[in-house]
């Protein structure tokens, strides 16, 4: 995990913000700071065993991992057709960018270990990517998910339903996740409600490709 002081300093003040919120007291602060200059840093290194615990039970990365080659190039549509029983229409001509924390993750065709990340409680996009983030993981790319579903590993192919928060889909109804499922039918590649973007609408159902962030 990356340490306080090398990252970015702005967001300093949100964290102090969310714990202040919490309940975190000046006297508490003061007796941290207190032991530290003294040499002790066991409240400090509780804290954020607590902090650890609390991480594992809202999400946890799977411990199966899926080695694929990569190439990052949007699919054409009768190839998505070809894999999956089902394919939503807009995949014929929406526009799929990365996200802005994605937008610089290498697109070099390669092979990629991927995982699953599963949340135990609904949540919003934005606190879904922050604990991927946490866990030392980002969100898979779109032509990831497709590559990893283009070999349907035996593992992956339980999952319920499996999102790629790395990307998003630009259509007439609002910005979208891809994600595919599996059902009665067969495997379906779709897009999620505009609503997963703006509310707390990811609910335990749901599971999301991760690649370690290196």
């Amino acid at each position: 995990m990356t340490n306080l002081f090398k990252g970015e300093i702005g967001k300093l003040f949100p964290l102090l913000a969310a714990l202040d919120e919490a309940g975190l007291s000046a006297g508490m602060m003061e007796v941290i700071s207190v032991n530290h200059s003294d040499g002790d840093n066991s409240l400090a290194r509780a804290m954020l065993a607590a902090y650890a615990a609390a991480l594992a039970e809202a999400g946890k990365i799977s411990i199966e991992t899926f080695v694929q080659f990569v190439q990052y190039i949007k699919p054409p549509f009768e190839k998505l057709s070809s894999m999956f029983g089902s394919v939503n229409p807009n995949y014929a001509t929406v526009q799929i960018k990365p996200i802005e924390p994605c937008k610089n993750v290498d697109r070099s065709n390669r092979k990629v270990t991927f995982r699953l990340f599963r949340i135990a409680r609904t949540m919003t996009t934005k606190e879904v990517i922050a604990l991927i983030k946490a866990a030392g993981f980002r969100p898979a790319l779109y032509e990831e998910l497709v590559a990893v579903l283009d070999r349907c590993p035996w593992e992956l192919s339980k999952a319920r339903v499996v999102a790629a928060l790395g990307s998003v889909a630009k259509t007439e109804r609002g910005t979208r996740t891809p994600y595919a499922s599996n059902t009665c039918e067969g495997r379906q590649l779709d897009l999620s409600e505009p609503s997963n973007h703006v509310a707390d609408v990811w609910s335990k159902e749901w599971e999301f490709l991760v690649v370690e962030d290196r």
